[in-house]
């Protein structure tokens, strides 16, 4: 979902994306994410990708996070402070071949005894 007024704000913040969230512009996907609370990082499941996987780059508020190569089912887990507010995370895929991102979900900071 693109935020173009205050309810869809209201209706953003969450811990978890569902993959029909995602928008595109050609090899790009596009998810905008609104937590209300510091996490330790994202979890982003790709539904589909060739056999032998495909490399994609990963950017948050456009600044480069990750770099990797994903398969069809596997979960790139990133690791990066996360603060509270509007962002914008971004998956190019650098080859061709179709690769759909799914599900992001925010991974949260392990209280420390």
């Amino acid at each position: 979902m693109i935020p173009s007024s205050e309810g869809d704000l209201e209706e953003m913040p969450r811990s978890e994306w569902p993959a029909t969230e995602w928008r595109w512009k050609g090899r790009t996907a596009r998810l905008y994410l609104l937590p209300t609370v510091a996490a330790g990082g994202m979890e982003i499941v790709f539904d589909v990708a060739p056999p032998g996987g495909r490399p994609v780059e990963v950017r948050w508020d456009q600044e480069m996070v990750e770099v990797a190569v994903v398969a069809s089912g596997e979960t790139l887990v990133l690791s990066f402070d996360i603060q509270p507010g509007l962002h914008v995370v971004d998956v190019d895929f650098l080859t061709s071949g179709r690769v759909m991102p799914g599900t992001v979900q925010l991974r949260y900071f392990e209280p420390r005894p």
